[in-house]
């Protein structure tokens, strides 16, 4: 794990970028999703944990007919139902989501037939956009692909194939 990371607060003074210690960002970034002591968060890995809460907005926002459509997004929560009823960041999670499906998608129309998703979480557009001539490479860590696997194991894909490669960026 980082030992630190850059986090940006805003206050009456404008905003500051300032370092902080990773885990205690992560925990006030669990708590501002709702999640609690007895979710799986202890026994995850805490960067594979992040994907959840944005899992979370993905289902949120399908739910919403908010522009996002993404069956698998409740699924991908992995039980935390806790950040469904937060609602963090939706909006903004949802235009990043909607953005990657527009690169992926223009990439397709230009010829593009490999998807490398760095830091894949509970990504799921090998799962919902139709690209059933396209590749697609999920990288992410082992407990994250741990987790998610079996939630998607079931679900048809909507791809020519699916890699998982572990690993980390950085």
């Amino acid at each position: 794990l980082p030992r630190r990371c850059l986090a940006v607060s805003v206050g009456k003074s404008g905003k500051k970028i300032r370092p902080l210690p990773f885990l205690s960002v992560l925990a006030h970034v669990s708590r501002s999703f709702g999640a609690d002591a007895s979710s799986i968060q202890g026994s995850m890995d805490p960067h594979a944990y992040t994907a959840l809460p944005i899992a979370a907005a993905r289902a949120i926002s399908t739910e919403r007919n908010g522009g996002i459509q993404d069956p698998l997004a409740r699924k991908l929560v992995a039980g935390e139902d806790s950040l469904l009823h937060a609602g963090a960041n939706v909006d903004y999670m949802t235009r990043r989501a909607l953005i990657g499906d527009e690169l992926v998608l223009s990439g397709h129309v230009n010829g593009t037939r490999q998807v490398v998703s760095l830091g894949a979480g509970m990504d799921s557009r090998a799962f919902r956009l139709g690209l059933s001539d396209t590749t697609f490479f999920e990288v992410d860590k082992q407990a994250l692909f741990d987790v998610k696997e079996p939630l998607v194991a079931e679900n048809a894909l909507q791809a020519s194939s699916r890699h998982l490669v572990v690993g980390t960026i950085g």
